[in-house]
């Protein structure tokens, strides 16, 4: 009993010293370790952040100063500008003579000077006339106005208005400028001629190939006289008459007058050809013979290829357009079947 009462009366035995200092100092140091890392970071904010806020505080000062001087400027200038004509600078004053240091004076130099501009009564008074005149241009047409002069040229050639319009005829000329190789039609490949669908475009391209040779040939000609004409007038006493002949005899009566009237008959009579295709292809619409033949009579104008007065009178003596021409009257009768009428044409 005496000894489990000593036992139980024994004060616990407390932990040996050097382990408790190793724990307090460990602890005291992590907390002395946070505290002060976590203190460094919030102050390096802080001190950022106040650096920042000085930084735009001293750029809006600086602006704002800026403006206040420019707005002080602006205000003195007004003044300036705005003063009589009989306000004189006091060249003594530093105010007037600039409104800041930083602007030069030069410019109110001439800030006094009168208005020297003339009214309309002295103006007049002066005898001097001056007038400042501007105009307007109308739309140019897209096909100029042909002159009066080659309207009758085109008339005489072309033979617009005659019922011998469509007897120009070019086939024999050209044959004497079509010349192969190269002033000919060109033949197609024969690895792919069984794909040319468009033949009928070699009827042109001779046509167009003789018309090349042929101005070739003018040109050809109009050198070598000019050239003769200048060697003759170099060995030779020049009067009026001989002048006059020699240029009668190369120009009028040599090659040079034969190929220009050949390249005029090739031109005229390719055009008339077209003219007679293109008025073929609406006659042949026609349902009377006897008013076909009537149409073909009528020749065509300078503006249209059946001259208009003629050919309106003749229509309406046969009823009007629906009735003369087929297409019209197919198409006519093709409108009633759509909207209701007859169906078919």
């Amino acid at each position: 009993m005496d000894n489990q009462e000593l036992i139980l009366n024994a004060e616990p035995v407390p932990e040996t010293s050097g382990v408790s200092n190793k724990r307090s100092r460990s602890c005291s140091s992590s907390s002395t370790t946070s505290s002060s890392s976590g203190s460094s970071s919030s102050s390096n904010i802080k001190r950022k952040r106040s650096r920042r806020h000085r930084r735009k505080k001293n750029k809006r000062d600086r602006h704002i100063e800026q403006m206040d001087k420019l707005l002080k400027e602006v205000g003195e200038l007004r003044k300036h500008i705005f003063t009589s004509n009989n306000f004189e600078v006091n060249s003594n004053n530093n105010d007037y003579n600039s409104v800041c240091s930083e602007i030069s004076g030069d410019l109110y130099d001439n800030h006094n000077l009168t208005d020297e501009r003339c009214t309309e009564s002295e103006y007049q008074k002066s005898g001097y006339d001056f007038t400042f005149d501007i105009v307007t241009k109308l739309k140019e047409p897209s096909v100029p106005k042909t002159s009066e002069k080659f309207l009758k040229m085109l008339s005489d050639v072309q033979r617009l208005g005659c019922s011998s319009w469509s007897e120009i005829r070019y086939a024999e000329t050209q044959k004497l400028y079509n010349h192969s190789p190269g002033f000919i039609d060109l033949e197609t490949n024969e690895e792919v001629k069984m794909y040319d669908t468009m033949r009928y475009l070699k009827y042109a391209d001779k046509s167009y190939a003789a018309l090349t040779y042929c101005i070739l040939k003018q040109k050809e000609s109009l050198q070598d006289n000019i050239r003769n004409l200048i060697l003759w007038a170099k060995t030779t006493d020049i009067n009026f008459d001989n002048l006059s002949h020699k240029v009668e005899e190369l120009f009028q009566k040599g090659d040079f007058n034969k190929i220009s009237s050949d390249l005029l008959q090739l031109v005229c009579g390719h055009r008339a050809e077209s003219i007679e295709m293109r008025r073929e292809s609406i006659t042949s619409q026609v349902k009377d013979p006897a008013l076909k033949a009537s149409l073909n009579r009528i020749p065509p104008s300078n503006t249209y290829i059946f001259d208009s007065e003629p050919f309106t009178t003749v229509l309406e003596k046969a009823g009007g357009i629906r009735k003369t021409l087929l297409l019209c009257a197919r198409l006519f009768r093709y409108w009633v079947s759509c909207i209701g009428g007859e169906k078919g044409i």
